[in-house]
């Protein structure tokens, strides 16, 4: 419920990392598609504060 609030929000300061790109499989399979990921949201949204990094349970 939170989550929608941060992300449609226009004032958040949240950014987030997709979740299917930084898997713990990702990791050890791709690791370079995960940091490449890791800093594009970083440049893209480089006027946020805080970084969220949601996950899949399962």
């Amino acid at each position: 419920m939170y989550i929608r609030y941060f992300f449609l929000s226009p004032n958040s300061r949240c950014a987030f990392f997709d979740p299917y790109k930084i898997t713990g499989a990702k990791c050890e399979s791709a690791r370079e598609d995960v940091i490449k990921h890791i800093k594009e949201v970083y440049k893209h949204h480089e006027d946020k504060r805080y970084f969220l990094a949601p996950y899949h349970d399962k």
